[in-house]
């Protein structure tokens, strides 16, 4: 599942992979920094594609569990608050 899911949202894994893994925290940044951060670096229509992703994600998984899951299988090891749902609306404005 874990690969199955980093493929079908690959602008996501990024993200929550290469700006959210375990470390992020180790420069003082908080999850929104890290995030805007990537909306930064990134090329505008990388970003966008990110935000698509988020859109597919939310529209497909509509369960806590299932978010968490998919959240891990992406590489994510930030432990947002509750509920996903609304931190990954959160996550959409922030990549806007």
């Amino acid at each position: 599942m874990t690969r199955a899911i980093a493929e079908r949202y690959p602008h996501l894994a990024r993200l929550f992979g290469a700006y959210l893994h375990e470390d992020f925290d180790l420069d003082g940044s908080t999850a929104e920094q890290a995030i805007e951060r990537f909306a930064r670096d990134l090329p505008k229509a990388r970003v966008a594609a990110a935000r698509a992703d988020l859109e597919r994600l939310l529209a497909a998984v509509k369960t806590e569990p299932g978010l968490a899951r998919a959240l891990a299988a992406l590489g994510c090891a930030y432990r947002p608050p509750r509920p996903l749902a609304r931190w990954l609306q959160k996550v959409w404005r922030l990549l806007a």
